[in-house]
């Protein structure tokens, strides 16, 4: 889905402010990222999420994948994902995303 030019800046703020903290606070074997999926049903793995911006802890080594699927061994849900609730869609966000979060078994929303 597409996002205003404000969200969109807001989006890359964000993620800049969280790498900037993540390497003030030494934090090693981290990706901070944005706008890449998460899957956690290996069964429908278009059931997914994109956060934001997100805080991965242990990534797997290599290049990123297309999605990160959690059901491989290695992968893990985010440690922390941000939503910037949409003026055109604030329901994905609001309502329909926390319930998703939970099941991918994101520690902060």
């Amino acid at each position: 889905m597409g996002s205003s030019p404000d969200q969109t800046e807001a989006v890359d703020d964000f993620t800049a402010s969280v790498r900037t903290r993540a390497q003030e606070l030494g934090w090693t074997n981290v990706r901070v990222g944005k706008d890449e999926f998460f899957a956690w049903v290996k069964a429908h793995p278009n059931v997914r999420v994109s956060p934001d911006t997100f805080v991965l802890d242990d990534p797997p080594p290599g290049e990123r994948p297309e999605m990160w699927a959690t059901w491989e061994p290695g992968v893990k849900p985010p440690r922390f994902a941000l939503e910037v609730v949409s003026d055109k869609s604030p329901r994905k966000d609001l309502v329909d995303g926390p319930a998703k979060y939970r099941q991918l078994r994101t520690h902060e929303l």
